[in-house]
């Protein structure tokens, strides 16, 4: 086994986690869409705003977009 493939997946499998959908979610739809919610709370303008919390959210997000779109 390519040790760089079973990394990426197991970081895509994380990124999943981070958006609060399934692990084998392939809905580019459903990803956004949970993306958008995820983006707005934590964003660092918002009382719940995170900074850290939000860049781990955008990155997951691209991930994932990378990975289907």
């Amino acid at each position: 086994d390519f040790s760089e493939e079973k990394d990426i997946k197991e970081q895509r499998k994380e990124a999943r986690k981070v958006l609060g959908v399934d692990e084998d979610c392939l809905d580019l739809e459903l990803i956004n869409s949970k993306y958008k919610l995820l983006a707005k709370k934590y964003h660092p303008d918002m009382p719940d705003g995170s900074t850290e919390k939000f860049k781990l959210i955008n990155n997951a997000h691209k991930m994932l977009k990378r990975e289907l779109g």
